[in-house]
């Protein structure tokens, strides 16, 4: 029986060894420090990989076949064909949204996008839906407006319900980041606070649970970076990729955080005048990076006699990019007493302050780094 695939924190990465095209490895990779490597390879092409949270399989579109696919947690993949009314051609762009709804950009005709239904308890499981009318079932894709070609190689679902890929092609539009509503079909092309490439490279496009999307350039491995906020995107580079392939797509959970990130956004409900409707006004995006010190203490003995000394170390690993400033505390037991002298920061000798059985002394932990704290303790009657 297929079992699900748990995916955490990891990015999953697929690409194909040459530009044949004619089979693809899967990688998992840390996005924190783009590391990672071959855990799985398959004699097929899969567009548009994504993962579903409501069954926790990964679904895409089997180019050769033209068929939509489900796969399990050993990479196995199962065919599901293809819905009604649905073109046996897409463009490579595909993701599956909260609600279990996969949106597809067509292929043969840039001027339309599917929506199928992917939520596995509804009747409607496997047809396409149209979700400007609450899902119902058609057979036909819808256009999207005012533009009636999108050139997107890739795109992925953001919280907000709608669709965003990179632009290519040539025109002013070309290499900028693109908003697809998909109950209305209306196109945005936002402002990009970064100078993306224009031609076909961006397939693998993801996102996270702070909205924070994620891109690898097809022929390089560079993985960009991208926030969104008010029609701005602004983009950063994280790295490299160095798998050494073409890379065609790119899996995380919606609800993966992999830089410990939390976002907020207040909002306001205003009436501007009697009898009008609210108007609601977000403010900025507030962004914090959660970091989790790991803090160990081991002794040099498991057993102490009266009289004799025992020597205390403290680590403290920051595994964020970030220098702290803190203040380090032991509060010793009645029965012990400092030795003085015996205080060390990462093994060079320092003076704490002793106030009663209290030892304290200031600290700095360097970014992706470690401090050791050792002192000496007599055991008193």
């Amino acid at each position: 029986m297929s079992e699900m695939i748990e995916i955490g924190n990891d990015l999953i990465v697929i690409s194909t060894p040459t530009s044949v095209g004619d089979s693809m490895d899967w990688s998992v990779v840390d996005l924190k420090n783009l590391s990672g490597g071959i855990t799985q390879s398959s004699d097929i092409i899969i567009a548009g990989l994504s993962l579903n949270v409501l069954d926790n399989f990964l679904y895409g579109y089997e180019i050769n076949r033209h068929e939509i696919v489900r796969v399990d947690n050993q990479f196995q993949v199962t065919y599901l064909g293809l819905p009604q009314g649905m073109s046996q051609y897409i463009n490579w762009a595909a993701t599956i949204d909260t609600q279990g709804f996969m949106y597809l950009s067509g292929g043969v005709s840039t001027s339309v996008c599917y929506t199928l239904d992917l939520r596995p308890s509804s009747a409607n499981y496997m047809q396409l839906v149209d979700p400007a009318d609450s899902y119902t079932v058609i057979n036909a894709g819808k256009p999207y407006t005012p533009v009636q070609s999108l050139w997107v190689a890739g795109w992925t679902s953001l919280s907000d319900g709608k669709l965003y890929g990179i632009n290519y092609g040539v025109g002013i539009n070309a290499g900028k980041m693109t908003c697809v509503d998909p109950t209305t079909g209306e196109v945005t092309f936002l402002e990009t606070n970064y100078d993306m490439p224009t031609d076909f490279q961006f397939r693998a496009i993801t996102r996270d649970v702070n909205d924070d999307i994620y891109i690898i350039g097809a022929n390089t491995g560079l993985v960009f970076k991208f926030t969104i906020t008010n029609n701005i995107a602004t983009g950063t580079e994280l790295g490299t990729l160095d798998l050494d392939y073409i890379y065609l797509s790119a899996v995380l959970s919606p609800y993966a955080n992999p830089f410990g990130i939390v976002s907020n956004i207040a909002k306001f409900e205003v009436e501007a005048c009697e009898g009008e409707d609210s108007t609601t006004i977000e403010s900025n995006q507030e962004r914090v990076e959660i970091v989790d010190l790991v803090i160990e203490k081991s002794a040099n003995c498991s057993v102490a006699f009266v009289g004799g000394t025992v020597t205390y170390c403290v680590t403290v690993t920051n595994p964020s990019e970030y220098e702290f400033s803190s203040t380090f505390r032991d509060l010793l037991d009645v029965r012990l007493s400092y030795v003085a002298g015996t205080f060390m920061v990462d093994g060079i000798p320092q003076t704490p302050v002793i106030a009663g059985q209290e030892i304290s002394y200031p600290i700095t932990i360097p970014a992706n780094g470690t401090v050791i704290v050792c002192f000496k303790v007599k055991v008193m009657n």
